[in-house]
């Protein structure tokens, strides 16, 4: 009994130290921690108000803005290419962002003819072509997010050239969203960005994107949403969150919570008795405002969206399925024919 029992006991200490050394094992695989979050993301009770915090924050660091942002409305496959031209005015970055909407199924996308022109009007293209065909950079820029290749597309390692709506572009960023490329710039050497985006035509009529040319501080309000996300990923706030990129709730400047009340009130307008009752609730004081007027937002939002799911739905499909029933058990299937 006692052999049994010291026996037992090796067997618990050898298991306990394959369970160490498993465990030391996997953290020497495991991938390096992730990066630290962005000094300006303040974590909140929820979303919203981790938004409206790091928004705070983000203006108190007082980040560069020398340019407009540049902002595309939702593209679809199948469109023609939309042109981009920033003015740079001394920015010492760019941030090239493409935004699936309202998410990134078929959002394959294309910066094509990607380039910097300097003062005097000359071109250096974000991308040279190589005998390869798999591109090689020109001007330096590193992608913070998302698949992407150089002047060819992702699509099945077919190597299929940039094409926007039939248009050939032999030069060009292909990505797929969501997307962010930063640009890094000297100051004073380049005077203007210009792009041609939209869909590759290899998706067809598929997919619905948004092109954003942005600066440091726009680019960081932009990066909040992913931050959001993974701290807050249950059903509800992603619904939310979808509902209010779509409306670009959080994109311009606002200075107070009355500012961002009235958005939501326009937004609401969707329903046209939702946002008459939004309008009126941004005249109550303070937290109360904003609170109450989000609330008929987000009702707006989840009829708007009953009604684009009933006009969906294939009433005729249902029609046939229930007269076939009909016709093929009969009295067994009395109620067919209603």
């Amino acid at each position: 009994m006692i052999q049994h029992y010291h026996g037992r006991a090796d067997h618990q200490r050898t298991a306990k130290a394959w369970a160490g050394a498993t465990c030391l094992l996997l953290l020497c695989l495991a991938p390096a921690n992730r990066a630290a979050d962005p000094a300006f993301y303040q974590r909140k009770a929820t979303w919203q108000e981790s938004m409206v915090a790091s928004v705070e924050a983000i203006r108190q660091l007082n980040l560069e803005e020398p340019f407009a942002p540049w902002e595309s409305p939702t593209l679809r496959g199948g469109e023609p290419a939309r042109k981009v031209s920033v003015e740079l005015n001394g920015a010492r970055e760019l941030h090239l962002m493409v935004t699936g909407c309202p998410n990134p199924k078929w959002g394959v996308a294309d910066w094509a003819d990607a380039r910097l022109l300097t003062p005097d009007g000359r071109a250096v293209p974000l991308t040279t072509a190589s005998a390869e065909g798999s591109g090689g950079t020109n001007v330096p820029f590193r992608v913070l997010k998302g698949r992407f290749d150089l002047n060819i597309t992702l699509h099945s390692g077919l190597y299929e050239p940039l094409r926007i709506a039939g248009q050939h572009y032999p030069l060009g960023i292909h990505v797929q969203a969501d997307s962010e490329i930063l640009v890094p710039l000297e100051p004073g050497r380049y005077a203007r960005f210009e792009a041609s985006v939209g869909i590759d035509q290899w998706a067809k009529t598929n997919g619905h994107v948004r092109f954003s040319v942005l600066g440091r501080r726009s680019a960081a309000r932009r990066q909040l949403w992913d931050l959001v996300a993974r701290d807050f990923p249950h059903a509800l706030p992603r619904r939310q969150m979808r509902w209010e990129q779509e409306d670009r709730i959080w994109e311009a400047e606002w200075q107070d919570a009355a500012g961002l009340a009235q958005r939501y009130a326009r937004a609401a307008a969707r329903v046209p008795a939702l946002g008459a009752a939004a309008a009126a609730a941004t005249n109550l004081p303070g937290a109360g405002e904003l609170s109450a007027v989000r609330a008929l937002y987000y009702r707006a939002c989840e009829l708007a969206d009953a009604r684009r799911e009933l006009a969906e739905f294939n009433v005729e499909s249902v029609r046939l399925a229930l007269e076939d029933l009909r016709d093929s058990f009969g009295a067994r299937y009395p109620q067919g024919a209603n």
